[in-house]
């Protein structure tokens, strides 16, 4: 599900997160039973920020800007260095190594794939979707494959951090089109920034670790302030393996 789709049912969870008693952020099981150190110490890879900046027309249409883009991606890279102690603590970031085209190609599959697995498990395991799918929560156990191993191979990493986002911005005319609106008393919005992080397992595919920060009309990726505080709400939780376990006794 990419993040264009999955976006919807995101801004809804949103609007429930007030009364939900669900965990935002989301655990592996096997970290919650045995292996909880295995999410705070290490090294993690960096790898390549799945970021989108677009605009929004007066009618509602968004399409990419690549410029934007750039930046946007350029921020948040820097945003997640810059506050490397505060949002990972002592887990270590290495950057992406040099890679083959073959390497390159099967990196880019495991990042697309990323993307339809982990905006699934938000999908699934989020409040709006009620008791059917609360055993996925409770048993948090989504994964890409090992197909990563490689890096843990070439760089001694033993996960991998990655981060996909999506920042709507609206164009003048849209502007303009909402405070014509709102003086007839219709709203009409006027954009939004999803962003999630996911940690995996590099030998096994594991997604470890996941979570989402949704501001709308608010912080966006063009701003290097913004992109500070999007990365420190994003990562507020991490690891909250304790307070993870401690809901599930809850529910038990």
């Amino acid at each position: 599900m990419p993040i264009h789709r999955m976006l919807p049912c995101l801004l809804f969870v949103l609007f429930l997160v007030g009364c939900a008693t669900t965990p935002r952020h989301k655990v592996h099981y096997r970290l919650l039973n045995d292996q909880p150190s295995r999410l705070t110490a290490g090294t993690a890879i960096l790898l390549p920020l799945k970021i989108k900046v677009k605009e929004m027309t007066a009618s509602g249409i968004t399409e990419v800007v690549p410029a934007w883009t750039e930046t946007g991606i350029n921020n948040f890279h820097a945003s997640l260095q810059r506050n490397e102690q505060k949002l990972f603590g002592n887990l270590t970031l290495v950057e992406l190594p040099e890679l083959t085209p073959e390497e390159s190609a099967l990196l880019d599959q495991h990042l697309a794939l990323n993307e339809t697995v982990v905006g699934t498990a938000i999908a699934t395991t989020s409040p709006s979707s009620g008791n059917a799918w609360l055993h996925k929560s409770r048993h948090f156990d989504y994964s890409i494959g090992p197909g990563l191993s490689l890096l843990a191979d070439k760089t001694g990493a033993d996960k991998a951090i990655m981060v996909i986002g999506e920042d709507v911005r609206s164009s003048s005319g849209r502007k303009a089109a909402f405070i014509v609106l709102a003086a007839f008393g219709v709203g009409i919005p006027l954009g939004n920034a999803v962003t999630i992080a996911s940690i995996i397992d590099l030998r096994t595919g594991d997604i470890l670790w996941v979570d989402r920060h949704i501001s709308i009309g608010k912080l966006g990726y063009l701003d290097a302030e913004h992109t500070d505080q999007i990365a420190l709400e994003l990562f507020k939780e991490y690891p909250g393996i304790e307070s993870y376990r401690q809901w599930l006794l809850v529910k038990k």
